[in-house]
């Protein structure tokens, strides 16, 4: 079974360019403009990750990323934003709601990678490892 990556964005332009990025690799891609609809999702399918952007009208990238840390501890979460914003980026890193935090634009090889190691991540928290700052 191909790891399974949830991308959320409210702007559809941004979810057809990760669309286009992500066709040749061996994962599973869903994308969502509502996170609401993307938390539904979460419960049924428990994704390995989850890249979100952070400014969206349901909710913030951060509240999601929560959310999803809640429902999924062994999802692994990223943040994937335009606005730069240093707080909201140490506060989620700091409280383990988001693993990774990158930019918009994004560079596609720095995204490539980050998923990979992302994936490789999740494999090892289910494979009985622990999250950063829960005892290893």
């Amino acid at each position: 079974m191909n790891p399974c990556i949830f991308f959320v964005d409210d702007e559809p332009r941004i979810l057809q360019s990760l669309r286009r990025l992500f066709r040749n690799e061996a994962y599973e891609i869903h994308t969502f403009e509502n996170p609401l609809e993307a938390l539904e999702a979460v419960m049924n399918i428990k994704p390995s990750v989850v890249v979100s952007d952070q400014r969206m009208p349901q909710m913030t990238g951060l509240e999601l990323l929560g959310k999803v840390r809640d429902l999924a501890p062994e999802t692994v979460r990223i943040m994937l934003t335009a606005y730069a914003d240093v707080d909201v980026a140490l506060g989620g890193l700091n409280s383990w709601t988001v693993n990774v935090f990158l930019k918009k634009p994004w560079d596609d090889a720095e995204l490539l990678m980050e998923i990979r190691n992302a994936i490789k991540y999740h494999k090892h928290l289910v494979g009985g490892g622990s999250e950063p700052g829960q005892g290893v």
